[in-house]
């Protein structure tokens, strides 16, 4: 197989996934229709992520486990009560849900619905 069809810096990649917690709970998915697109190796994902997929085939199957500092971190701070007009209309707010949120500094970071 080719370098073009590996995994690696500057590439633009799609990828099919299902996050799961510990338990094997389902935290989010891609669908089929919709792979998720990236630029590998700009940081566009998490790091440990992008380790294992790095050097990875077209079609290839990857099972990873990216631990919180390799991913977005140990849990910082305490619990906050958000209200519910600060979510769209048509959100789901369920425990477990992820949601991306701009700081007073315009950057984002993920939350979750604890």
């Amino acid at each position: 197989m080719s370098d073009d069809e590996k995994v690696g810096p500057t590439k633009v990649v799609g990828i099919h996934y299902v996050l799961t917690d510990r338990k094997g709970d389902v935290l989010d998915q891609s669908s089929e229709e919709h792979p998720m697109y990236y630029l590998h190796g700009k940081n566009n994902i998490v790091p440990g992520l992008e380790k294992a997929l790095t050097g990875k085939s077209v079609g290839e199957h990857v099972s990873a486990i990216v631990p919180p500092e390799q991913g977005y971190g140990q849990r910082q701070g305490k619990s906050q009560k958000m209200r519910r007009s600060e979510f769209p209309d048509d959100a789901v707010i369920e425990k477990g849900v992820r949601f991306m949120v701009r700081t007073k500094d315009n950057q984002q970071i993920p939350i979750w619905v604890t």
